[in-house]
């Protein structure tokens, strides 16, 4: 420890910023060279295990590629792992067992978790802010485009998701676990056109907004002010003849029920 301490320590000033900082680097290096060590020995036995169940077969060994992700801190994890192709209708389809196992996109070059983060803070500010985020403060070269690229997979992931739960309710009649029956549900939804500009198609979109709630409660025991009860919010950009069910977060989410009230505004 005195010799880490000798290290970091430089000449002149240090604060318990910069102390910190240095050990988290430290750290940070040895936890990136341990884990490069994990997923070489689980790349092993991955594979290992799919040529015995027979998995891999008709699959070619094209051997060990490496691979870097970065994640916080700008600490980079370099692994090789084993790559499989077999050639399709229209060429080489290619594979890596353990990229498919850890959900590791083709050709990525941040950690999911960098992804998760940049994310969120996109959702709470612009991108460019978000992104000047987690450079300053997380040590992350990510640039404003990348974040706005994953917002979008995120958000075509949800939509698709909440789809296959609207099926699930209106179709199938299927109730999730945990959900509860309400004497009343109001739903209310409007829509805004917007200008779309370099589109090379429509010149405009509706953006629907909906609320629902169960009804109001007063704030106070004098029962001066009331507020909505168990109030969700959604929006998105559909088309005008698109029905209630067709809305991604459908209140579904919570209720047993779909509705006891339902109220369409318009200009």
């Amino acid at each position: 420890m005195r010799k880490v301490f000798k290290e970091i320590i430089p000449q002149g000033s240090f604060t318990f910023k910069d102390l910190v900082m240095e050990i988290i680097f430290i750290l940070g290096e040895k936890l990136a060279k341990a884990l490069s060590m994990l997923l070489v020995g689980l790349d092993d036995a991955l594979c290992f295990k799919a040529r015995c169940s027979g998995e891999l077969k008709g699959w070619e060994s094209i051997g060990k590629k490496e691979r870097s992700l970065i994640t916080l801190f700008g600490l980079e994890i370099r692994y090789k792992r084993r790559g499989y192709r077999r050639e399709g209708p229209d060429g080489y389809e290619y594979r890596y067992p353990l990229d498919e196992l850890l959900g590791l996109k083709k050709e990525e070059r941040f950690c999911p978790l960098v992804q998760q983060i940049a994310v969120a803070l996109a959702a709470k500010m612009s991108y460019r802010e978000a992104a000047l985020f987690m450079q300053e403060f997380l040590l992350v070269p990510v640039s404003h485009q990348e974040i706005h690229r994953w917002v979008q997979e995120a958000g075509e992931a949800r939509l698709a998701e909440q789809e296959k739960e609207r099926e699930a309710f209106f179709e199938q009649g299927e109730v999730k676990e945990g959900r509860r029956e309400a004497e009343l549900v109001v739903i209310e939804a409007d829509g805004v056109y917007i200008p779309l500009q370099r589109t090379g198609g429509a010149k405009r979109a509706e953006i629907k907004l909906g609320t629902m709630h169960e009804g109001w409660e007063a704030e106070s025991p004098s029962r001066k002010r009331f507020r909505l009860r168990g109030k969700e919010c959604w929006g998105g950009v559909m088309e005008k003849e698109a029905s209630l069910s067709k809305v991604p977060k459908f209140p579904q989410n919570s209720l047993n029920q779909p509705f006891s009230f339902f109220k369409e505004g318009g200009d």
